[in-house]
C-alpha cells in the first residue's frame, strides 16, 4: 500500500493498492492484453492504454473541436465524469459475454477466467506485512491485462450512453470519448443562427441524468464529487 499525498491515511481511500507480480507473469499478461485490443471490442473513442490512441490525442480532439465550433460562432458544452473505484467494478460474467462476440476474444476466455479468479494477497505498508486476505472483486491493479479487461467491460456501457443520448437529441453533434475511467461528453452546436437560443446548461444537466441512469443500470458507480460541467463563453459571437 502506498500513501496518497494530501489524503487522510487513517482511511482506506488515503492509500493506493499496488499489485506486485513477477516479470514473466507481467510479460505474459501484456501479450494477452495486446491481443485483446485486436478483438474489435473497444469503443471507437476509448483512449488510455490503447495502441495508437494517446492521451494527448483525446485532449487535442476535445479542445480542437471546441475551438472550431466557437470560431464558427457556435456553442459548446462539456460534461466530465469519473468512475468510482475503477477496476474493482469489473464483472467477470459481463466481460466473458463481450469476449464471446469476437473470434479473437473467444480464444482468451479461459485465460481471462483464470485471471479473474479469487486471489490471495499479503497486505503491506511502511515496509511491514500487516495481514493476508482473499478477494474475487474486479480486476487487480498493477497488471496490464486489467487495463484491457476494464476497457472491454466499459465499452458496451459507453455505447449505451451514446445511443441513448443520440436518441434523445438526434440533431445534436454528440461525442462520448473516455480515458480509462474518465468519461467525457461533448456537445457542439455549429449553427450560429440557432446557437444563441440553445440552453446548453439544461442539455448538459439532462444528459447527465441519462448517463447516471445507464451507469446505475450497469452497476457502474460514478464519483459525484468529481463531476464537472463546462460551458465556455464565446466571445466571437456578437451580442444583439
Amino acid at each position: 500500500m502506498i500513501p496518497k499525498l494530501g489524503k487522510d491515511h487513517c482511511k482506506m481511500k488515503g492509500w493506493r493498492p499496488i499489485n506486485l507480480i513477477n516479470c514473466i507473469g507481467w510479460l505474459g499478461e501484456k501479450v494477452v492484453a495486446d491481443r485483446l485490443q485486436e478483438s474489435g471490442l473497444l469503443h471507437r473513442y476509448q483512449f488510455g492504454s490503447v495502441k495508437g490512441r494517446s492521451a494527448t490525442e483525446v485532449a487535442l480532439r476535445v479542445v480542437t473541436r471546441a475551438q472550431r465550433c466557437m470560431a464558427a460562432e457556435g456553442v459548446v458544452g462539456r460534461n466530465f465524469r469519473d468512475v468510482k473505484g475503477g477496476f474493482q467494478n469489473v464483472r467477470e460474467e459481463e466481460v466473458i459475454r463481450e469476449l464471446e462476440k469476437s473470434e479473437e476474444g473467444k480464444k482468451w476466455i479461459p485465460w481471462v477466467k483464470e485471471f479473474l479468479r479469487a486471489r490471495e494477497f499479503d497486505l503491506e505498508w511502511d515496509g511491514k506485512t500487516r495481514g493476508k486476505g482473499k478477494t474475487n472483486i474486479g480486476a487487480p491493479q498493477g497488471s496490464p491485462l486489467s487495463l484491457g479487461i476494464f476497457l472491454i467491460w466499459m465499452a458496451p456501457i459507453i455505447t449505451k450512453m451514446e445511443e441513448r443520448l443520440k436518441a434523445k437529441w438526434p440533431s445534436l453533434d454528440l461525442e462520448h470519448p473516455s480515458y480509462l475511467d474518465d468519461l467525457h461528453l461533448g456537445v457542439s452546436i455549429w449553427d450560429k443562427i440557432k446557437a444563441p437560443g440553445i440552453n446548453m446548461k439544461g442539455i448538459l444537466d439532462e444528459a447527465d441524468k441519462i448517463v447516471n441512469r445507464i451507469a446505475g443500470e450497469n452497476h457502474l458507480p460514478l464519483e459525484d464529487s468529481k463531476y464537472e460541467k463546462l460551458v465556455p463563453r464565446n466571445k466571437r459571437r456578437k451580442k444583439k
